[in-house]
């Protein structure tokens, strides 16, 4: 009987009345019809939900539920509708006229009626299984009729209920009939001796509808006050990893008033398979409020649930041999030599079944003996061991719970939830009396005894406790070899290792054990956080389903995903020989993926620390397993072993790198290369020191800012500049700015800056490093902002503002030809000697002769060189200073002689940026400013005229002549290029007004 802990609420609705329900055989589906025509598609898992009109008749549902049909031949209501499982082209029907007819879908008149009934006919429905062509009807006389619609005879009449009988159910598994009615009951009964077996009340008044789903064993009955969905028992094939309740009398184990109803879906709409081959299935029931008549429904709602689990019943041993629990016979198929077939992982396999026997009661589980040589077949509180070959029973007994022992024919039962009885070659050998209540053994190299605190550990020599552990496990699997132990809970698992060595030695010392046994009996391993469903070991390999249907492998701390399964698949085991893992599903296909035997024992060596055998299994490995073996290798830190084992060369070239190996790794590069990869290799190559392979590498991964490092690191000027000549060419400027810069080309890098618009930067740069580039690169700037004209008033040129930029040293200007003479031939004449100064009148105070920029003028050949006027010997003498005057010249700097009045270059600052201002700055030679007034500060430079006399000449008093304004033209110095045409005339006028001053 199911548990109640087992069963699940999976659904609850509220809406309109519901008159029948049916269920998807596949999908989580429930199709509800409901009182006002409608069809409303619920999926239990998603909750999703889709409708469609629908009346009594034939619809069409691939071509948009077109109506293509409709049947007549009824003299009244029609109540039923059913479709044939063995034959989709047929269907029966039941109606108020008593009769049930049978019809094919392409004619709209019956085949044939089956009369019998006394009054209306309000249900009927087919026997799914294939041995027996019935058909089963319920009528308002309160019988149901069982038919032979091949002989069309009545083959049985069954009077349990005392009111109409509204709705009947064949389970398509389970050897049981269900019927329900206005009694507010149901009936179960047997359907291979017709006898009732059990009646249930769920006190929702009459029962309207049943639903199944085929490979799945949940059952729905609708009433008036709502509707149940029931699992009943488990749903997996009976094996020897999983534990099956039996599917005996529903119980119900959750209920909700409600309104609901149902419909009914052809089988091509929803394919059902072999009848024979399908487990439990799910049932839906409709309930209807008190009304007098069966088509009057109250609105109250619909609940579905699930009881129980879904794996099928099944076991598989150790060379291949499954055997399938279907209802009460027992199948059996062979996937050994399969290898040979290249199945491929995931593809059914084409196994044919064979027919091995029978059994009284429905299986739960069928456990393989140690050796194969016998099976355990246990039923609800039973168990019976038959030999595999004939199919005989050895033994049988009531128990509770079963596992084998290591020996062959030992093993164990559970009595009572206190008592624990041991056999040996089918002979008691002893007892075991329990502290706690127990439910479930579990074999290996232990007895394992489940209580619901806790697991405990026997011996099974000496029966002593080996070991309590607070844990109540789901699971319990031990290892081939008897060291490891999985113990799976609910959210993940614990691998421990047996110290068997050390309990056999305390216990052959003669000493007992504790009520918690010894602790130094086992040792954790690892624990894990997977949620496991099924586990099985391969060697020292874990192999398990998750809870995300992943088929995985647990080994030396390592998680490996085989497979992502199809839903439901359940764990047969492992074949050596085949290599294979091996599933099934709930229709029974067996499925199967490769996991090869000589990985599972090279890492079960690696992680032994057994290298020798490691070596020696390594050549069994295939090749194409190679890569995930080194990954393995990798992640428990052997990379030397990770190199030598992998066959991916992008994984030896990674792992060469961790290792340091530069010839394998270049040796690699060169077979494949990459950029990506020449630049690992140069950065492992500038790690060692291997300059020359760095610098091939890196030239070959096109890294140039690598490559600068490597030359300024060695000073190797020459490769600068050819690398910044390379980037220049490859638009890789930043890096040609650079390597320019460092060798010195600042013009260039002036340029580079130019030709990428960085004209600001270009400026400042040139300021620095290429004072020649400036007035160029300032024009320029000033250019690309004439649309902002306050930026480009604010921009200074250092040619119009030396003061401004004090540092700078611009270039000399070249001079300009000498104009030919106009009258006669020019000849070169001798520089003028300097002029005395002029006679001035005394003034006070003494102002002192500014700096005086000369301009040099052409002289023609002819010209006489006048003599310097003589200087008056009055005293005091202020500053008499004069030069040939120039009209309308425009000023031209020159270099000029400076002078310092104290060792130190004095700095100033004029009020305003007035063209033509100049500056002076230690150690160069700058221009001479265009005019200057008054005498100098203390410790200020002054530039003074050629001509001019030494300052040593002036004397307190003196007064200097405001020879230049702003306005004023200024003489040219002697020598200096002017218009060579208006520099005698105007030297003639400035002598003429000195004689009169």
């Amino acid at each position: 009987m199911s548990k109640p802990e087992e069963i699940q609420k999976a659904l609850t609705t509220r809406s309109e009345r519901v008159k029948m329900v049916d269920m998807h055989p596949k999908e989580p589906l429930v199709l509800c019809a409901l009182y006002s025509g409608q069809v409303t598609l619920w999926n239990y898992e998603t909750q999703i939900t889709c409708s469609d009109d629908m009346t009594i008749k034939q619809w069409d549902w691939s071509k948009g539920w077109q109506h293509t049909m409709t049947f007549e031949g009824h003299a009244h209501y029609v109540m039923t509708v059913v479709f044939n499982p063995k034959d989709p082209t047929t269907f029966a029907t039941a109606s108020l006229d008593q009769t049930v007819k049978v019809w094919s879908i392409t004619t709209p008149v019956p085949n044939f009626s089956l009369e019998g009934h006394e009054e209306g006919v309000n249900c009927v429905e087919y026997y799914h299984g294939g041995d027996k062509p019935y058909l089963i009807s319920g009528s308002d006389d309160r019988t149901v009729r069982v038919w032979d619609y091949q002989t069309k005879a009545c083959i049985q009449v069954l009077s349990h209920h005392t009111n109409n009988v509204t709705c009947v159910f064949f389970h398509p598994d389970v050897p049981l009939l269900f019927t329900s009615g206005e009694d507010e009951t149901v009936a179960v009964y047997s359907t291979q001796t017709w006898r009732q077996e059990t009646t249930l009340n769920y006190g929702l008044q009459r029962g309207w509808s049943f639903a199944s789903k085929p490979s799945s064993n949940a059952l729905a009955i609708a009433f008036d006050k709502g509707m149940v969905v029931i699992k009943v028992g488990k749903e997996e094939p009976v094996m020897s990893y999983l534990r099956v309740l039996p599917p005996r009398r529903p119980t119900a184990v959750h209920q909700r008033r409600g309104r609901d109803g149902g419909g009914v879906l052809h089988p091509n709409m929803a394919p059902r398979d072999d009848p024979q081959l399908r487990p439990p299935a799910w049932l839906v029931v409709c309930v209807q409020a008190q009304q007098q008549r069966t088509c009057n429904c109250v609105r109250q709602g619909m609940v579905v649930i699930k009881v129980g689990k879904e794996e099928p019943v099944m076991s598989m041993d150790q060379n291949g041999k499954i055997l399938i629990a279907v209802g009460n016979d027992i199948t059996r198929m062979d996937v050994k030599g399969i290898a040979e077939k290249e199945i491929a992982d995931g593809e059914p396999i084409p196994i044919a079944a064979k027919d091995v026997g029978t059994t009284e009661s429905t299986p739960t589980r069928i456990l393989h003996g140690p050796s194969g040589q016998y099976i355990a077949v246990i039923t609800d509180g039973e168990y019976t061991i038959n030999s595999s070959l004939a199919w005989r029973p050895k033994a049988f007994g009531q128990a509770m719970a079963f596992c084998w022992a290591q020996e062959n024919g030992s093993y164990a039962i559970l009595e009572s939830p206190s008592s624990i009885k041991l056999f040996k070659n089918f002979k008691e050998r002893g007892t075991i009396k329990l502290p706690e209540p127990a439910d479930q053994l579990y074999t290996g190299s232990l007895l394992g005894v489940r209580t619901p605190s806790s697991i405990y550990f026997y011996d099974w020599n000496t029966l002593n406790v080996v070991r309590r552990i607070d844990e109540c496990p789901n699971i319990v699997e031990w290892s081939d070899s008897g060291e490891l132990v999985a113990l799976v809970a609910e959210a993940g698992f614990f691998v421990l290792k047996y110290n068997v060595e050390a309990v056999q030695e305390h216990f052959a010392s003669g000493a007992g054990s504790t009520e918690d046994g010894l602790d130094f009996a086992f040792d954790l391993v690892e624990e894990v956080e997977e949620k496991v469903r099924q586990a099985t070991w391969v060697g020292d390999c874990l192999c398990f389903i998750n809870g995300g249907e992943r088929l995985s492998y647990y080994i030396g701390g390592e998680v490996t995903t085989v497979a992502v399964l199809p839903r439901n698949h359940f764990l047969l085991g492992y074949i050596a020989k085949e290599n294979r893992v091996f599933c099934m599903d709930r229709e029974r296909n067996v499925t199967s993926y490769q996991l090869y035997v000589s990985v599972v024992e090279y890492k079960t060596a690696i992680v032994r620390e057994d290298f020798e055998t490691a070596a020696a299994v390594l050549p069994q490995v295939p090749a194409s397993m190679r890569y995930k073996v080194a990954q393995f290798l990798q992640a428990r830190g052997l990379l030397e072993l990770a190199l030598d084992v992998t066959t991916e060369e992008d994984h030896r070239f990674d792992l060469a790198l961790q290792l340091g190996r530069l010839h394998t790794a270049l040796s690699i590069c060169k077979k494949y290369a990459t950029a990506t990869r020449w630049k690992q290799v140069g950065d492992l190559a500038l790690e060692q020191a291997f300059f020359d392979v760095a610098e091939e590498a890196l030239t070959l991964a096109g890294d140039y800012n690598g490559l600068l490092l490597l030359h300024t690191s060695t000073s190797n000027y020459d490769a600068i500049a050819a690398l910044g000549e390379l980037t220049l060419s490859k638009g890789k400027t930043n890096v040609a700015f650079t390597c320019l810069h460092l060798v010195g080309r600042h013009s260039e890098c002036v340029d580079l800056l130019a030709s990428t618009q960085k004209l600001a930067e270009a400026a400042f740069y040139a300021r620095t490093y290429c004072h020649t580039k400036v007035p160029e690169i300032v024009l320029k700037w000033k250019n690309s902002v004439a649309g902002l004209p306050r930026i480009r008033d604010a921009i200074a040129d250092p040619v119009g503002y030396p003061n401004l930029f004090p540092n700078i040293e611009l270039p000399k200007p070249a001079a300009p030809e000498v104009s030919p003479p106009r009258a006669q031939p020019v000849q070169a004449a001798p520089a003028s000697p300097p002029r005395a100064p002029s006679p001035v009148k005394e003034a006070s105070p003494v102002k002192a002769a500014s700096p005086v920029q000369a301009a040099a003028s052409p002289v023609q050949a002819a010209s006489p060189v006048r003599e310097p006027s003589p200087v008056k010997e009055p005293s005091p003498v202020k500053v008499v200073v004069e030069s040939s005057p120039v009209k309308e010249v425009t000023p031209v700097k020159e270099e000029a002689t400076l002078v310092s009045s104290t060792p130190q270059t004095a700095q100033r600052t004029p009020a305003a940026a007035t063209p033509g201002y100049g500056f002076t700055s230690p150690g160069m030679e700058a221009p001479t400013p265009a005019y200057h007034r008054g005498l100098p500060e203390a410790g200020e430079s002054t530039v003074r005229r050629p001509d001019a006399p030494p300052p040593s000449a002036y004397k307190e008093g003196d007064e200097i002549d405001d020879i230049f304004n702003d306005d004023d033209d200024f003489r040219p110095y002697p020598g200096n290029d002017v218009d060579g045409a208006a520099a005698p005339a105007a030297a003639d006028q400035d002598d003429e007004k000195s004689k009169k001053d």
